[in-house]
């Protein structure tokens, strides 16, 4: 809300799935290009939890969804990853929709998302 960014995001906090994939996707938006996003406990729990109870599903989606806009460093127990400059600028006549937390939500749920 104050156009304020960041150099650096390091996000360890929840550690469900929708929280971590919420947290990143909102995040991003606050990262400078050259910024840094690391996420921990990327391997937290997966031999003994659910896919909803870890944070490395979200990651890898993120990953995946943002995969022209950024270089991964490092990926083990944590995942480190730098924003590229001028993300998008490849991006030209492709369908986008608002980057809303509401449209972020109907995407989680799988319902259509809104223009």
């Amino acid at each position: 809300q104050d156009n304020e960014t960041f150099d650096l995001i390091y996000i360890d906090g929840s550690h469900a799935r929708d929280d971590v994939l919420i947290d990143s996707v909102l995040a991003w938006r606050l990262l400078v290009p050259d910024g840094i996003c690391m996420w921990d406990d990327y391997t937290w729990g997966l031999r003994d939890r659910p896919q909803a109870e870890r944070p490395q599903p979200a990651i890898d989606a993120f990953l995946d969804l943002y995969c022209d806009e950024l270089q991964i460093l490092h990926a083990q127990d944590q995942v480190i990853v730098e924003k590229r400059p001028n993300p998008g600028s490849q991006r030209e006549n492709v369908l986008t929709f608002p980057r809303s937390a509401a449209n972020l939500m109907r995407f989680l749920t799988r319902r259509p998302m809104r223009f």
